[in-house]
């Protein structure tokens, strides 16, 4: 059943989107914002998430400029803004890359990237985000990985695996954890699947 567009469902909640100036980042921003969630956009480039964020409808929203690769950065921004503003209540992992093609041809520096941007930054984020929903006893994790990437590389097949790890041993979830694979959308086909 479509969403109805004039809903506020999400009002109050307070979401964290990453890659948020652009592509699938950004649409989700904007969809978030759209349902009346308060919207924090992260990517590394503040005058292009500035212009995102002039862009989003409603209020509260705010902009983190930080390089997910960069681990320790994240960390120290993402902590900084949840001491000011408070916690999120929903995640948006969303990162590009990898480049396409076989992970037994990837050079080392560039399987380190997809490794860094795609776990460790991903780790940062849910060690930073959890607490605080586990606090309030409600959140939301997704993760997007592209398609292309879950099958050639296998940074991105570890992060489909590591999701495993996130599922409770028992007992009703404070949060959730989904990944979307979005993939090319044939006429009247898919927009993902979830792993």
């Amino acid at each position: 059943m479509p969403l109805d567009p004039t809903s506020q469902f999400l009002s109050g909640e307070r979401a964290l989107v990453c890659g948020a100036s652009q592509g699938i980042g950004r649409a989700t921003a904007h969809a978030l914002a759209g349902q009346g969630s308060m919207v924090t956009l992260l990517a590394r480039t503040e005058k292009a998430l500035a212009q995102v964020l002039a862009s989003l409808p409603g209020s509260g929203h705010s902009i983190i400029a930080v390089d997910l690769a960069d681990t320790t950065a994240l960390r120290l921004a993402v902590t900084d803004h949840l001491r000011a503003h408070g916690p999120f209540s929903i995640l948006v992992n969303n990162a590009g890359g990898p480049a396409p093609g076989a992970a037994h041809q990837a050079e080392l520096a560039a399987f380190e990237h997809a490794f860094r941007l795609h776990l460790l930054a991903f780790q940062t984020l849910v060690l930073a985000v959890v607490p605080g929903m586990k606090a309030v006893r409600h959140g939301r994790i997704i993760n997007v990985i592209r398609r292309y990437s879950a099958r050639d590389h296998f940074p991105c097949r570890a992060a489909c695996r590591l999701c495993q790890w996130y599922q409770p041993a028992g007992g009703r979830r404070a949060h959730r954890l989904l990944v979307i694979m979005p993939v090319p959308v044939p006429q009247g086909g898919n927009l993902g699947r979830v792993c």
